[in-house]
């Protein structure tokens, strides 16, 4: 991941949707497609009770799975970020593109930016991962 320059975090992003956004099933989703299925049904042969029955026991799950799963993406980006305070006020050593030399700073700040952490060191944010070495601050 390349680093951004600080700007780039107030900038937006120009309404593009992420991979999460569009392979998530919401649960206004699933209920409309409850409702389409009820208003499109045979009259002359309904859905039976137990099928409506299971239809509704998957929508909680469903429910509870994303409650869940914001709950963990939260304790993700905290234990990132958690981890990457460790960090401020340190020399780190990263490599920003494969093409130029290490770039060597000081952590100024510790964010969490798209699930990742980042450092802000001089004017760039740059992602943990790119992090070759650390060193106490000067």
């Amino acid at each position: 991941m390349e680093p951004l320059p600080v700007g780039a975090l107030f900038e937006p992003q120009g309404g593009q949707r992420t991979l999460q956004d569009t392979s998530r099933l919401s649960e206004q989703d699933f209920l409309q497609v409850l409702v389409a299925q009820l208003r499109n049904q045979n009259p002359l042969e309904p859905s039976g009770d137990s099928d409506f029955m299971s239809q509704i026991a998957q929508f909680e799950q469903l429910a509870s799975l994303n409650k869940l799963n914001d709950t963990l993406s939260a304790l993700t980006g905290l234990s990132l970020l958690g981890q990457a305070s460790g960090l401020l006020g340190r020399e780190v050593e990263a490599v920003v593109n494969a093409s130029s030399e290490p770039y060597v700073g000081i952590v100024q700040s510790v964010q969490l930016t798209d699930g990742e952490a980042m450092l802000l060191v001089g004017e760039l944010l740059i992602p943990v991962s790119a992090v070759r070495a650390v060193r106490s601050g000067s």
